[in-house]
């Protein structure tokens, strides 16, 4: 179940359905949550939880919620920072951990928090580098531009 709502949530937000989206993003935030209850916190259900919170960031974000956003997205970073920690280096962690570095990033500069911003933007940059480096074909220079691009305009200001 929670696989069907992650496949359907991206779409809903993307084509302006925020009442679905939002539904999509609560129902996988409690289905996370209940497989990590009665499952346990195995690095899996942590994941799970990790991205559906980010998920809940982005809709509160589109909603302009931004403050909830934060919150939610300060969350799944904490949990990604703690798989990181758990299983290592791997390219599905050190990717989880950029994905959520850049949402906070990008929430923390909507919010005109500049430096908390920078450090999330320059603590995910390294690891796009790491993971663009690693893989086979380009898979990362959009993100990496993107992030390049963030560190400029805000060393600017």
């Amino acid at each position: 179940l929670w696989l069907v709502a992650i496949n359907a949530f991206d779409p809903a937000l993307d084509s302006g359905q925020w009442d679905l989206a939002e539904t999509l993003a609560r129902q996988l935030l409690q289905l996370s949550q209940r497989m990590s209850t009665d499952e346990g916190e195995n690095p899996e259900n942590l994941r799970a939880l990790s991205v559906s919170l980010n998920k809940v960031g982005d809709c509160e974000s589109a909603l302009g919620r931004t403050e909830s956003a934060l919150s939610h997205y300060q969350e799944s970073l904490q949990i990604a920072r703690e798989l990181k920690d758990e299983l290592g280096c791997t390219p599905l962690v050190l990717n989880d951990l950029a994905i959520s570095l850049k949402k906070l990033g990008d929430c923390e500069n909507s919010l005109n928090h500049p430096e908390p911003a920078l450090a999330a933007y320059q603590e995910c940059l390294p690891l796009l580098e790491r993971l663009h480096a690693s893989q086979p074909y380009d898979r990362y220079s959009r993100r990496l531009n993107d992030i390049k691009e963030k560190i400029a305009a805000l060393q600017k200001k």
